[in-house]
């Protein structure tokens, strides 16, 4: 069988696409249960440890959690000066709920049936096992979608 390596790559980009999506997901929900988008949006640009005192949350996961931002496209890094901000379209999309783009409900609701659907994998075929990651699992509900 022969490859086609123009379709095997335009295939090998939507995976990857999608993958980074998944990935991003969870990651949407906490910043803007947290209101790291909202801080973001309404400053000209702030530091990893600015926005973490401004939000009162750690440093070291806002950092981590801007650089994966930045790296998506979700937020803008500014190397020179080493802080991050947001343009109009990204504020539009993630720091203005009034925004007629805001996109957090449509991240709640895929986040939430996929934790709700490994939630219920676990106890189909764990019982009343708990792994760590699903204890994990446990307490980020309970924490982001109290």
């Amino acid at each position: 069988m022969e490859l086609n390596e123009t379709k095997l790559h335009d295939l090998l980009g939507k995976i990857v696409t999608e993958i980074g999506a998944a990935a991003n997901e969870p990651l949407v929900t906490i910043g803007d249960k947290l209101e790291l988008y909202k801080s973001l949006s309404e400053s000209d640009a702030l530091s990893s440890s600015e926005l973490a005192d401004k939000t009162n949350t750690s440093e070291r996961y806002v950092r981590e959690w801007l650089a994966a931002h930045a790296a998506s496209g979700y937020v803008e890094y500014d190397a020179t000066n080493n802080n991050f901000y947001m343009t109009p379209e990204q504020t539009a999309v993630f720091g203005n709920n009034k925004s007629p783009v805001f996109m957090q409900f449509l991240q709640y609701t895929m986040t939430n049936q996929k934790l709700k659907r490994l939630l219920k994998l676990e106890k189909e075929f764990l019982g009343e096992t708990t792994t760590p990651l699903f204890a994990i699992l446990k307490t980020i509900i309970s924490v982001v979608f109290r």
